[in-house]
């Protein structure tokens, strides 16, 4: 049994044998792996941010929620590696920036501090 991928716009494995035929179906991106990304949210002196509205959009816009924990914490569980993400915070009493980041291993210290 012979295997070559071809080459077109979409990648494609071709497999053919010795008098059964040959067959081609799409190949599979190898799938990365899930890490977590983590921060804090602070004020302009250092303090937690609770009830923080922390979002984190990946490449293709969808969107995950979390509200901070009392000294300002959040995580988000099963983020895939390899992407693009944008992180962004909304607060009652805070102003902040987004940022985006590529997460290729455990994030822990994606924090923002207020405006």
């Amino acid at each position: 049994m012979a295997m070559t991928a071809g080459t077109t716009a979409t990648r494609q494995v071709r497999i053919a044998t010795h008098g059964r035929g040959m067959w081609q179906t799409p190949a599979l991106a190898p799938t990365a792996a899930a890490v977590s990304v983590s921060g804090r949210i602070l004020n302009a002196d250092g303090a937690g941010v609770r009830n923080a509205i922390v979002t984190l959009t990946d490449q293709n816009g969808v969107t995950r929620r979390m509200l901070t924990g009392s000294f300002g914490y959040y995580r988000f569980e099963d983020v895939q590696s390899g992407g693009t993400y944008v992180g962004a915070v909304s607060s009652k009493r805070y102003q902040f920036a987004p940022r985006t980041i590529v997460v290729s291993d455990e994030v822990s210290d994606f924090d923002f501090v207020a405006n």
